[in-house]
C-alpha cells in the first residue's frame, strides 16, 4: 500500500515539475502576473493542457510538490511491504 503511495507521489511531482513545455507571461490589468505553462498528460507523449497560474501560486504548488516528494522519499517500507 505505501509502495503504491510512494510511486503515485513520485510519478505525480515528476509529471507538473519536468513536464513544463512552454511558459508564456502575460500581464492583466491589475499588475498580477500570469504565468501560462503547457503541462504534459500523464501516459501521453502528445496529449498537454494549458494551465494559467500567477507566479505565486506557481510557487506554491512546487513548494507542495516538493514536499509530498519529501515525505514519499523518508516512508521506509518493510520486507513484508508494510
Amino acid at each position: 500500500m505505501r509502495i503504491v503511495m510512494l510511486m503515485g507521489a513520485a510519478c505525480s511531482a515528476a509529471m507538473l515539475v519536468s513536464t513544463a513545455v512552454a511558459t508564456t507571461p502575460v500581464k492583466k490589468s491589475d499588475g498580477t502576473k500570469v504565468i501560462c505553462r503547457e503541462l504534459g498528460e500523464t501516459g501521453s507523449r502528445l496529449a498537454s493542457k494549458r494551465v494559467c497560474l500567477t507566479r505565486d501560486q506557481w510557487r506554491d504548488q512546487a513548494q507542495t510538490q516538493r514536499t509530498d516528494l519529501d515525505k514519499a522519499q523518508r516512508i521506509r517500507v518493510g520486507p513484508d511491504g508494510q
